[in-house]
């Protein structure tokens, strides 16, 4: 396939039987100056824009986002090395895209020289919350226990398990956002779980 003007036949051809607007994925078109040729309705819905983006630099459709990573400057990687490039990105604290880049070729070119870039960007939200949460377990598990031997010499057992709650409370609703937790501990007298700690119940 021999690509012609960007503006013309490239959105033609992706349009055609409007299937790319189906998608669950935001699809877009940048020329290489990293301006909207031509995107689906889920770039808008993701950026929140009911008003056509064509134009706008695909980063000034999500404010001011924060990049992540693995590519800080995945459109100029991918116009600079002829190859795909992917990065994520943070709009607010709790959405967060994983943006790929693919340039296309200019074949009517004596070498092939990227015309425009392909993006999608997938919702990747939720796993990126997912993983924060784990992560904020672990160090919850380090920072529970990193107690020195000094302090809890000077602690009676009702300080340190008034300690333990304030902690395990500070995680569970602050950092994991759980609005209720228990905690009970078995009593090896009698088998039955005893209530320890209790929150919103």
């Amino acid at each position: 396939c021999v690509w012609g003007r960007p503006t013309d036949s490239i959105p033609y051809l992706l349009e055609s039987g409007g299937l790319l607007e189906e998608l669950p994925d935001a699809i877009a078109l940048l020329d290489l100056n990293l301006r909207i040729l031509w995107n689906n309705r889920k770039l808008n819905d993701f950026s929140g824009h009911a008003d056509p983006l064509v134009g706008t630099r695909f980063y000034d459709a999500f404010g001011e986002p924060e990049i992540l990573g693995p590519d800080f400057c995945p459109f100029h990687t991918a116009i600079g090395s002829g190859e795909s490039a992917t990065s994520t990105i943070r709009v607010d604290e709790k959405r967060y895209f994983e943006v790929h880049a693919v340039p296309v070729m200019d074949e009517n070119e004596e070498e092939l020289l990227p015309s425009c870039l392909l993006i999608t960007a997938r919702d990747v939200s939720q796993s990126m919350i997912q993983r924060q949460k784990l992560s904020a377990i672990y160090q919850a598990g380090l920072e529970l226990g990193d107690l020195q031997p000094q302090e809890l010499l000077e602690m009676s057992v009702e300080e340190r398990i008034e300690l333990l709650k304030s902690k395990i409370l500070h995680y569970t609703q602050d950092l994991l956002e759980f609005d209720t937790v228990e905690i009970r501990l078995i009593d090896e007298a009698t088998g039955k779980l005893e209530p320890l700690l209790a929150e919103g119940m």
